[in-house]
Formats: C-alpha cells, sequence, structure tokens
C-alpha cells in the first residue's frame, strides 16, 4: 500500500507470518542505500524533507478495507490513559500533571478530522537519508489510522529536543503549506507525545529543560 502511494519504503520480499525462521513473525525486505540520521547537517532542509514525506503518508486513503488490517492509532496514542489514573512516570515528572490534565481537558474538545495512514513514531531516526532526501521511511509496526496531527505533534517534539524550536516551527510550516490547511488538534497531540519521553527516564533526564520548553511552548499555543 504504501509503495502504490510512492511513500518511500523498502520492497517487502518475503514474509514468514509463522516466525519459523526468527522464533516470531518476520519480513525480508530489499537492501536501502542511505544512512540513519541523529543530527541533521542541515536543520530546516531536513524538516522540510521530513514533512514532505510525512504529507505523502497522509495522503493515504482509508476506507472500510484499510481499517480491517489497520488499528485504530488515536486510542493507541494514549496508551497513558488505560489505567484511567495518572502513571507514576508522570507523577515523577516536573510537568506530567499539567499534561495529563491538559490531555483530561482538551480530550472533549477535539475537533474530528477524517482518519489518514499514520506513521505513529515518525521521527528523523526512523529515516534513512542520502543527498539530504528520504530514501525510506523505516519502522511501520506501529502504523494505524488516526488524527495525521499526531505524526506531525511526535516529529516537532523531537525535533525541538533535538534541533531547537526553529526546526519544529519549520516542519509544521511547510506540512501545513502542502497540506493547505491549518493542523487542528496539534496541541492535544503534542502533550499526548511527551509522555513518550517522561516513560524513559534515562532520556527524561537528559532533555528534562527542553522537554520542559516544548510543554511551555505548546501551553502558550493551547491557551491553557
Amino acid at each position: 500500500m504504501l509503495q502504490k502511494h510512492a511513500v518511500p519504503v523498502p520492497a517487502p520480499l518475503y514474509l514468514n507470518e509463522q516466525g519459523t525462521l526468527l522464533g516470531m513473525p518476520g519480513m525480508v525486505t530489499s537492501f536501502v542505500t542511505g544512512k540513519q540520521v541523529m543530527r541533521a547537517p542541515d536543520v530546516l532542509g531536513y524538516a522540510r524533507e521530513m514533512a514532505r514525506v510525512l504529507v505523502q503518508i497522509h495522503a493515504i486513503p482509508i476506507g472500510t478495507a484499510e481499517k480491517e488490517f489497520l488499528p485504530d492509532a488515536n486510542p493507541e496514542n494514549l496508551w497513558l490513559r488505560k489505567k484511567g489514573v495518572i502513571p507514576d512516570y508522570m507523577i515523577n515528572s516536573p510537568d506530567g500533571l499539567f499534561v495529563w490534565e491538559a490531555i483530561e481537558r482538551l480530550l472533549p474538545l477535539q475537533q474530528p478530522v477524517p482518519p489518514t495512514f499514520v506513521h505513529t513514531d515518525y521521527w528523523i531516526g526512523q529515516l534513512l537519508w542520502e543527498q539530504g532526501r528520504i530514501n525510506a521511511v523505516l519502522d511501520w509496526e506501529e502504523a494505524g489510522y488516526g488524527d495525521p496531527a499526531y505524526d506531525l505533534a511526535y516529529g516537532r517534539m523531537v525535533l525541538w529536543i533535538d534541533e531547537g524550536a526553529a526546526a519544529a516551527d519549520e516542519l509544521l510550516k511547510v506540512y501545513a503549506a502542502e497540506v493547505g490547511h491549518p493542523v487542528v488538534n496539534l496541541p492535544f497531540w503534542e502533550y499526548a507525545a511527551t509522555p513518550r519521553v517522561m516513560h524513559q527516564p534515562t532520556w527524561e533526564v537528559e532533555v528534562r529543560q527542553k522537554l520542559r520548553d516544548f510543554i511551555a511552548d505548546v501551553r502558550v499555543r493551547s491557551g491553557l
């Protein structure tokens, strides 16, 4: 499906669904040239390329047939709420309680949007790069259908932490220009993305101030 819609991905060659070869289900794909880049040499250029490819992913139509084999990503991306109480890792994070309350306040206010194909873990480290272009998007096991703003929210958060606010803002600006309309529900999904950092104590401590700066920016834009 991804190849049909010109999304740069490896070609699937062999599926071992029963896991007899690896001890778990596995797939062999074609080799793709390129390198993982954790820190971009051209920050704004890489952000623009990420936006362009994300628009391609979100342009894949979702109908009844696709919903039969893809999970609904919206509840999956709110995994932190599954137990109905704030998790300990959010309590232990400086802004965790605020984020939890912000998600609860904004959840019933979300605008309905047509679901699109979503990656749900879209950030610079999931991409193979060659001469500033994306040769392949990797790591599709969490893909589903849902609000496209989540992919943008998570990508922006990681760019903000790793490269700064200008890169995160460039991703949003180019994406919105490409799709031709403002991105609704973005602050809500940006709040929902932050527990992925809080859930990993080592990462959270390492980037704590940058994460707090990102949350402060979301807070201004969300009006909370």
